[in-house]
């Protein structure tokens, strides 16, 4: 939607970015570095795109029924640059924190990302889960919540989505076995970092809206029961957290990765270590070795002699 598509983009920067972990550190230069330049092609050709077709063809859902399609086309066109460096901004605060050793860091930012997102939908859930159109929302015409499950609408956001998160999940699944900097130590903490971050981003959400509503700065419609829509919106996006703890299946992969560039690294190692002996010797072998002077002033026994030249010299 509109109103937090922008955070989309964001988080998926950032979930990329904390998905790269180590390999964030072998380049300096974003553009040489494999995991930027995915991010960046994701959420300018799949991301954006798809944002400005929900705009333009479900412009109230997209909106959530502040806007209709009437509205001017600077809009769409905004949109698109919004998105695109909000995606770039998410990936380079975490990819900071990555190179910085910062993980927890990174898992808050972009799970804050995500919960605020899911936090501004579910307060809108009247306006989300609406499957008519502007003119029928305004002129209150009401619809059953399973009809919305049923409607063209629902259909084309689980077609998004797939196209969405599939990228995401793939990263978050298989790039940090791929850089063999996984342990099994370090994945306890990462499920640590992420269910923490989340957990407490959804209950400062929760409290958020208690404190905003006891001190009565919400509409009038707005209820106890948007309280509990967070709280259940919260509950079904946990759900996108899935490959942050599936991680583990990949470890016997890792380990392997481990064990075979440790035998890489050592054998590497020997080779150099071999090279500088046979220097060592060769340099020492040739301090011992004679001159070609002395070669001529000493005879067979050992001792000086002189050569023709002082001879004839005498």
């Amino acid at each position: 939607m509109l109103q937090t598509n922008w955070l989309l983009t964001f988080t998926i920067g950032a979930a990329l970015a904390t998905a790269g972990g180590d390999g964030l550190k072998t380049t300096r230069y974003y553009t040489q570095n494999s995991y930027f330049v995915f991010a960046l092609l994701h959420i300018s050709l799949i991301v954006s795109p798809l944002n400005v077709y929900m705009l333009w063809e479900q412009t109230g859902f997209q909106t959530m029924f502040y806007y209709d399609a009437s509205m001017h086309g600077i809009l769409p066109s905004l949109n698109v640059a919004v998105y695109t460096v909000s995606g770039i901004i998410g990936f380079m605060i975490c990819r900071e924190f990555v190179r910085q050793n910062k993980e927890l860091a990174a898992y808050t930012v972009w799970t804050g990302s995500y919960s605020a997102m899911l936090a501004i939908v579910s307060i809108h859930y009247d306006r989300v889960l609406y499957p008519g159109g502007i003119r029928e929302f305004y002129d209150g015409k009401i619809y059953e919540l399973h009809e919305f499950f049923v409607s063209e609408l629902f259909k084309i956001l689980v077609f998004s989505l797939i196209l969405i998160v599939t990228p995401v999940f793939y990263a978050q699944l298989f790039w940090p076995s791929r850089e063999g900097y996984m342990t099994k130590s370090r994945k306890s903490n990462i499920k640590w970092y992420c269910a923490k971050a989340y957990i407490t981003e959804g209950i400062v959400a929760m409290s958020l809206y208690a404190v905003v509503k006891m001190v009565k700065l919400t509409p009038d419609s707005w209820g106890w029961d948007r309280l509990i829509s967070i709280a259940i919106g919260h509950t079904i996006g946990a759900m996108f957290l899935a490959p942050v703890f599936l991680m583990s299946t990949r470890y016997v992969i890792t380990k392997q990765i481990d064990i075979r560039r440790a035998k890489a690294g050592a054998s590497t190692k020997r080779r150099k270590a071999n090279h500088v002996i046979s220097q060592k010797r060769v340099s020492f072998n040739n301090c011992n070795e004679p001159d070609d002077e002395m070669k001529y002033n000493i005879d067979a026994n050992g001792e000086p002699v002189h050569s023709l030249a002082e001879d004839k010299q005498e």
